[in-house]
């Protein structure tokens, strides 16, 4: 199973088990941590004044660059399972970055994090990693790319604890599904605007479909409602605020379609017990539809998958 860590097991819920949301996991993938031999530093194309490259143009770059042993620990067939796995805090392969890569592919690897983030988001998104990854920062993240069977375009996903992001694959699909996270008190650090506007999302709904979501009778413990038109609108709202930390463009269209696509379809969980402060709200909570999960959780830090299909 993908390598996580003991102590933040929380996954996508993907069924109506709040803590085991795998996103189309495969049983027995084995991603062990890797030992790798020390590299010669190859040469990578240096900054120049100009604009940076596109995410596809990094890509293609890394993986131009990468020799046998690299390739056999970083790169994978389109339709290998782990492709489409996300939780809190795994590394999708061996290919850890400090450990596999030279100098100038770790500047690469960087610069490629970077620009998958949107704008106002690069440096706070980084900041985070590094400190949530405290081992070795970013450097102690993993990444895998993931080959088409025709065509050049390269999906990348990079992931460590409370990051999993990718790029590259088709242009208007996010490709997969993403997490991103902040080990920071609830309301701080580069995602405040993102937790204001899930933990607001309760009230937003309305109070109605608010409480119908919360005490409706589930298995699992939680309400399940199906959204009305306001309700709609609010997740709408949310998840555009959602997606902004995400690199604009395909993130933002695979967003829209569907959301035009399956309003009548958009249900709506609260998890009851993650009440805040036996308020009667919660800030947890689950929005799914054709083609759409999303789960957020507030407390005791922000956590948030998303997947786009």
């Amino acid at each position: 199973m993908p390598q996580r860590s003991d102590h933040d097991r929380d996954r996508m819920p993907g069924s109506l088990t709040r803590r085991e949301f795998v996103v189309t996991a495969a049983a027995g993938v084995a991603l062990t941590s890797s030992v790798a031999v020390p590299l010669a530093a190859r040469a990578m194309p240096a900054p120049t004044g100009a604009a940076p490259p596109d995410p596809q143009t990094m890509i293609r770059l890394l993986n131009g660059s990468l020799d046998a042993t690299q390739r056999s620990a970083a790169v994978f067939p389109f339709d290998d399972p782990r492709r489409t796995v996300v939780a809190a805090d795994w590394r999708i392969s061996e290919a850890r970055i400090d450990r596999l890569f030279d100098a100038g592919q770790q500047r690469l690897i960087r610069r490629l994090f970077l620009a998958l983030h949107g704008p106002g988001y690069e440096a706070g998104a980084l900041d985070q990693v590094e400190r949530d990854n405290p081992e070795a920062g970013l450097n102690g993240c993993a990444v895998a790319l993931f080959e088409p069977k025709a065509g050049d375009r390269l999906e990348f996903v990079l992931s460590g604890r409370h990051v999993t992001c990718r790029g590259g694959g088709a242009p208007d699909s996010m490709g997969g599904p993403v997490f991103y996270g902040d080990g920071a008190p609830p309301g701080r650090g580069v995602y405040a605007r993102q937790w204001r506007c899930g933990a607001e999302l309760f009230e937003a709904i309305g109070s109605d479909a608010a409480a119908r979501a919360r005490s409706a009778s589930a298995p699992s413990g939680v309400g399940r409602v199906r959204l009305g038109a306001s309700g709609v609108e609010a997740v709408h709202r949310a998840l555009e605020v959602m997606v902004e930390p995400l690199a604009g463009g395909a993130p933002t269209v695979a967003l829209r379609r569907r959301a035009a696509r399956h309003d009548g379809h958009l249900h709506l969980r609260f998890f009851r017990d993650m009440d805040v402060g036996n308020s009667g709200r919660t800030d947890s909570w689950h929005v799914e539809g054709p083609g759409l999960d999303w789960y957020f959780r507030g407390r005791p830090h922000l956590h948030t998958w998303l997947r786009l299909a």
